[in-house]
């Protein structure tokens, strides 16, 4: 037989091999789904890979028909040699999976990833197989065009079929253990009585599942009490005006001021309990020690030597307790202390104060101390943003909280720095407006880049230093004693430092295995709720979206309702567990894994409950 007609004969076999493979498939997913499996290839890579397998046949033949590719026997054996074992390897891993052989993505919870067999040797038999049949078949007779492209483009397919499955089997690892664990009768425990705490018991309570809050402190309340080390000052207020920032079913009420007082704040979060019958449910003065999971469920041990069990357990209790602070060198005459520990003008007073950081704390102290201060020095690595708290009359963030609709869609699907840009730019021209620029108050301008600093709020510290009561300075160098020396050669006598540098997101009383972010400071939740390896463990609050906080707590813990009561309860969990997660930088553009464009995070948790109830 003439090698031309050898290969048309391989390709036409290769052909009716790949449609006895596509009805070997559909006869399997169809078996496997009426036995409780799932299909996660909701990205259509499936679909994708059986139309590239179609153009590749077409590709391969055309070219060596139209192209007269010219046969070369030494490549042709080769070719031919590769194309048996790429058999030879595909074949096996139908053998050793059987039934579980399907195209799309298909697994069913609780059940265990193959490791026997060719997989015990090869993690991914099957593909490695199609990557070689898609190289070695069109070079049997020199389509060497074909195998490149199509090779490039199966790659790239199996890049993110790899991506699906690998989820969709960790996904199985948890429903496995959920599956296999003796779970008690439903009790949530949730740790903290804050704002974040609240809004998960009113959305557990709504939907009618027990619960009992834990705080540490003598009252409800959270960081807004201000007890000693609470990081709230005596003249801390809202940084959102009160129509964003109440609970969606409760406003603040008339009487309070556009951006109330922080006692203000607490009076409404201990009304809020009250009137929703929340503080029955809530044990404070006991602080959490430790919380570890067994198979009878979630093991607490309190500080008082008590010991409770749930079935669940929701971490609410903040990521502002633990300061991160900088890294100074050098010896230090005076005071330094972060701005947790800050408690009002008074510590200020009659000093001469250095405030490290651009965040909001940053900007409500310099604004106490230029006031009350000796001198006032203000050390940041680049620019920042502070917005305007009123715009047109109006609230500046409460028009971005509600939006009109097409300018809302538009917004959702922003990366966060597009978002950082057009508030950078807003805020800018106000402060043109007003005739300065960063420049000419010796602010460094604001850059965007792999971690911006989020916006703030108050541009009264401009006007500070435009009069001259704070003066920038770039990053400490050095201390020595009484001074401080600067990275852009200064050097000032200094009494206090405050350093508004952050906080760690830390957890002492769980497991290292159940953090919310690994040593690498990578997120190991999904939708920044729920924890990758444990399906009873949720985080209510453990985010940093940009604007008013609380409606974003009401959205994630109705999110853990839905999904602790769903109709189908294991199913939806696996489902939910083994999809993608949502990524809170679209564009990988911030290291702060917190950070997130609030529209966009809402409108993906809408989609999330929509799915579950209708699952």
């Amino acid at each position: 037989m003439a090698p031309l007609a050898l290969f048309d004969v391989v390709v036409a076999v290769t052909a009716a091999q790949l449609i006895g493979l596509a009805l070997y498939s559909r006869h399997n997913v169809v078996r496997r789904l009426a036995h409780g499996a799932v299909n996660v290839d909701a990205s259509g890579i499936g679909r994708a890979n059986i139309a590239l397998r179609c153009g590749w046949i077409v590709a391969m033949l055309a070219e060596v028909h139209w192209l007269n590719r010219a046969f070369d026997r030494s490549i042709d054996r080769v070719a031919i040699c590769m194309a048996l074992i790429a058999l030879g390897l595909r074949v096996l891993a139908m053998v050793r999976l059987g039934s579980r052989w399907t195209l799309p993505t298909i697994v069913k919870p609780g059940e265990a990833a193959e490791t026997g067999g060719i997989y015990a040797v090869v993690r991914h038999p099957n593909w490695l197989g199609v990557m070689i049949e898609i190289a070695a078949v069109p070079m049997i007779h020199g389509a060497w065009m074909t195998a490149l492209a199509f090779g490039v483009l199966e790659a790239i397919l199996l890049s993110g079929r790899r991506a699906v499955e690998e989820s969709a089997l960790a996904g199985a690892r948890v429903a496995r253990a959920d599956l296999h664990s003796p779970e008690t009768e439903r009790h949530v425990a949730i740790v903290g009585a804050g704002a974040a705490g609240l809004a998960a018991a009113k959305a557990l309570l709504d939907a009618d599942v027990a619960i009992t809050v834990f705080e540490r402190r003598p009252d409800i309340g959270g960081l807004w009490r201000a007890d000693s080390g609470s990081g709230v000052a005596r003249n801390t207020h809202l940084v959102s005006p009160k129509s964003a920032q109440a609970f969606s079913d409760r406003p603040m009420p008339d009487a309070f001021p556009t951006y109330p007082r922080h006692d203000l704040v607490l009076s409404y979060l201990q009304d809020y309990a009250e009137s929703c019958g929340l503080r029955d449910h809530v044990q404070c003065g006991r602080a959490l020690e430790s919380a570890r999971r067994d198979a009878g469920g979630w093991q607490l041990h309190f500080t008082d030597g008590t010991q409770d069990r749930f079935s669940h357990l929701i971490v609410a209790s903040g990521h502002h307790d633990t300061p991160r602070m900088p890294d100074l060198k050098g010896p230090f005459a005076g005071r330094i202390l972060h701005s947790k520990d800050y408690t009002g003008p008074e510590t200020v007073a009659g000093k001469r104060v250095l405030v490290i950081g651009a965040g909001q704390s940053a900007m409500d102290v310099l604004c106490d101390a230029a006031a009350v201060a000796k001198a006032v020095y203000h050390s940041t690595r680049r620019g920042f943003i502070c917005t305007p708290r009123f715009f047109m009359g109006h609230p500046t963030e409460a028009m971005m909280e509600s939006p009109p609709p097409l300018i809302g869609a538009l917004l959702a699907r922003l990366p966060l720095t597009s978002m950082f840009r057009m508030i950078a730019l807003m805020s800018e021209t106000v402060l043109r407006v007003s005739g300065a620029t960063n420049a000419s108050l010796g602010i460094p301008p604001y850059t965007i880049d792999d971690s911006p600093p989020p916006p703030t709020m108050d541009q009264r510290v401009y006007t500070f230093y435009a009069i001259g009561d704070i003066i920038h300075r770039g990053p400490v160098a050095a201390l020595d004693d009484g001074h401080v020396t600067f990275a852009d050669g200064n050097r000032d006598a200094i009494d206090l430092i405050v350093c508004s540098t952050g906080y760690r997101a830390d957890f002492p009383f769980l497991d290292p295995k159940h953090q919310p972010t690994d040593p690498e400071r990578k997120s190991a939740l999904r939708r920044q709720i729920f924890h990758r390896d444990e399906p009873t463990l949720f985080f209510v609050g453990l985010i940093h979206p940009i604007g008013a906080h609380w409606r974003v707590f009401e959205w994630q813990a109705q999110l853990i309702a839905t999904y602790l009561t769903a109709s189908k309860a294991r199913r939806t969990a696996f489902d939910l567990l083994s999809k993608g997660g949502y990524r809170l930088d679209r564009d990988s553009s911030s290291k702060d894994v917190l950070m997130v464009n609030k529209l966009a995070y809402r409108r993906v948790l809408k989609a999330e409950r929509r799915g579950l109830v209708h699952d």
